[in-house]
């Protein structure tokens, strides 16, 4: 009898476990006010770049915010070494480099923080991004 009592509380405390965790990594948590079917304009874009963010509760997620020129918009929040306190937030196309100059994208290196340093790495970008110097941006 204990032994099955046993069985029911480990059931228990890993159901409440796996619930935690999936209440925890809701990607609509990115931000209320962009659901990720939106249509964002420039301006809308530009707004959302140059908002404040939380650190600790974006850090590691990945998320497709809307569609800026019918071209999926992914934000991502990496952080390395001093986490949240390192976290950054990317804001790019879902799309590949090769793809890039089709949805009339700029191709552009940042550094992104990995592991305990930083490494440069290219994303494609909305022009609007790039034209209002959203990042500082590094020419290979």
């Amino acid at each position: 009898m204990e032994r099955k009592i046993g069985y029911v509380i480990s059931f228990l405390i890993i159901l409440a476990i796996v619930i935690g965790a999936i209440l925890f990594f809701q990607p609509e948590k990115l931000n209320p006010q962009i659901p990720p079917n939106e249509r964002l304009s420039d301006e809308q874009l530009l707004q959302y770049a140059r908002s404040s963010f939380d650190k600790g509760e974006m850090w590691g997620k990945h998320l497709i915010i809307g569609y800026h020129n019918e071209v999926p918009v992914e934000v991502s929040f990496p952080c390395s070494d001093v986490c949240p306190d390192a976290t950054i937030r990317i804001i790019r196309y879902n799309v590949t480099l090769k793809d890039c100059k089709s949805v009339n994208g700029k191709i552009k290196s940042i550094y992104v923080p990995r592991g305990i340093g930083i490494e440069l790495a290219e994303f494609c970008f909305p022009k609007v991004i790039v034209e209002n110097i959203i990042y500082t941006f590094v020419e290979k």
